[in-house]
């Protein structure tokens, strides 16, 4: 071999690496952003799947509803190093609820709930916790049909649109469904029946690009839920 041989082959072979790491890079570029993106999802409880990258752009796919699609999955993903821009797609399809084994009694009051509040909402006045009158009403209604079953235990649960903080929105949810809580207990209703929770935007029933959607998803929802409280 002469003298030009060996410096030759290694300029070949200096070639050839660096052939594959260009060709190669952009995907683990992605593996490693998808394997970082899903520990983070992970230590917040939210399963991973339908988290994909497109380079180092992530899209979070799932039931409109669901974990994946929350701002809490979109906030975590945004922070890991290396994210250029985070898609949220939630499909039409609503997550289901996690199933409740109701008793006879309590399925009737779940029945009676939906049926009676079926296009109606509590309202409150804008951006508080205030009960306006005619919502007032409507939990006088809410209380008598809990009267009906003593013995359920009932979920108090609030919602807003996604116009805003997200923080200041799962605050006032949280203020919103507790208001009610105290409502009821006013007019009687025993307060170990009644939980109270805010979920904020996370959970949308209708698209909050129209102002149809964004009315729909300001809600309070009841559900009965399984019974534990002895006769009262």
């Amino acid at each position: 071999m002469d003298r030009w041989g060996i410096p030759l082959i290694g300029l070949l072979g200096l070639a050839t690496l660096c052939w594959y790491c260009v060709q190669h890079e952009p995907h683990m570029i992605e593996e490693d952003l998808l394997t970082r993106s899903s520990e983070s999802l992970q230590a917040a409880n939210i399963p991973p799947a339908g988290l994909s990258f497109d380079g180092q752009v992530a899209t979070l796919a799932g039931a409109r509803g669901s974990l994946i699609v929350s701002d809490d999955a979109k906030r975590r993903v945004e922070s890991v190093w290396g994210v250029s821009g985070v898609l949220v797609k939630p499909t039409s399809e609503v997550a289901p609820a996690p199933a409740v084994i109701l008793s006879p009694q309590g399925s009737r009051l779940e029945v009676d709930l939906t049926r009676f509040l079926e296009g109606k909402n509590v309202r409150f006045a804008t951006a508080s916790d205030v009960i306006l009158p005619d919502g007032r009403l409507l939990l006088d209604n809410v209380a008598r049909i809990l009267k009906t079953a003593p013995n359920i235990p009932v979920e108090i649960s609030g919602h807003t649109d996604n116009e805003g903080d997200t923080r200041l929105n799962l605050d006032l949810s949280r203020r919103r469904a507790a208001a009610v809580k105290r409502y009821l207990i006013s007019k009687g209703i025993a307060a170990p029946r009644l939980t109270d929770i805010g979920h904020g935007s996370d959970k949308p029933v209708a698209d909050n690009a129209t102002p149809e959607g964004k009315t729909r998803n300001r809600r309070i929802e009841f559900h009965a839920q399984s019974e534990t409280l002895s006769n009262q």
